[in-house]
This record gives C-alpha cells, structure tokens and sequence, in this order.
C-alpha cells in the first residue's frame, strides 16, 4: 500500500482545515461520550468511519483557536485485527478556558486497508507535524478501560455512538 509523502499530508491537511474534500466536509462529530475522572470525553464521529479524521482534525484546530493548549503526549491506542493487521484510534488531550480538560478521541484508522491507512497517516501527520506533539502507543485495552470507567461511574450517562 503506497503512502502518502509529506507534502502530500500536509496538502490534505490544509484542505481539511479549509473545508474541502472528502474529509474536509465529513460532518461526524463531535458525539459526547460522557466523563472520566470529571473531565471531558469526546469522540468525534463514528469509529469506523475513515472520514472522521476531517472532524478531529477541525475539532482540535478549533478548541486550539479558542485559547485551548494541547496536553502532550497525543495518545494513539493500537489493536491488532490479525497477523500484522492493526486498528487505530487517536486522543488529544486538550486544557481549555477555566482549565477544563477535554480528551478528542478519534477511530477508524488501521494500517493494513487503503482507507484506514489514509486516516492513520493523516492523523499522524497532524499530530506530530502539524501540532509538534510527541505521540505516545498504548493497547487500546486502556482506551476501553478509560470508557468502561466512564460509563460505571455513570457521569454523563457515556455510551458508544452508533453506526
């Protein structure tokens, strides 16, 4: 599967942020997902949907805008799908006005489908190229943990978006 340059990221990641193409127009999110440990969870899109990364992608350029600070390390959360299949999802964690905290989550990326692998790289570009965050892989057994807790705790009544 080829992949994209650099210059290539970063076109589409312009375009993104204009509102243009497919991802650039993708309107899935923000669905909230509830709270963890009092502070925000918010997925953007659906999981499986590729295209979601156009709206993580606006949904933290906005929050960033609007005087947030992102909150380093940028969390990818890795599953393995088969023998060196993997699926990926990312988090931002941002501190906004009045130093209320908001973690971004994000789906819908793997490296083994052309699709998949476009979001993955998109998403990494922006993340580590655009934004200069470290990025920091955890399974993402800790990613359903973190909404398991969410969820029992019962603080904003956290379920996962349908698709």
């Amino acid at each position: 599967m080829p992949q994209r340059d650099a210059d290539q990221l970063e076109q589409e990641v312009e375009a993104i942020l204009a509102g243009r193409g497919h991802y650039g127009t993708y309107a899935g999110g923000p669905t909230p997902m509830g709270q963890f440990a009092g502070e925000g969870i918010t997925w953007i899109g659906s999981p499986g949907i590729t295209a979601s990364v156009g709206a993580f992608i606006r949904g933290v350029r906005d929050r960033l805008a609007a005087g947030a600070i992102c909150v380093i390390p940028a969390l990818r959360y890795s599953s393995e799908e088969g023998e060196g299949q993997h699926t990926f999802f990312y988090r931002v964690d941002l501190l906004g006005p009045a130093w209320r905290e908001e973690g971004l989550i994000v789906g819908g990326c793997t490296d083994y489908s052309g699709e998949g692998q476009h979001g993955k790289e998109l998403a990494e570009h922006y993340l580590t190229h655009v934004l200069g965050l470290p990025l920091a892989t955890r399974p993402a057994s800790y990613l359903i943990e973190l909404l398991v807790e969410a969820h029992m705790e019962g603080k904003g009544g956290a379920t996962m978006p349908t698709t």
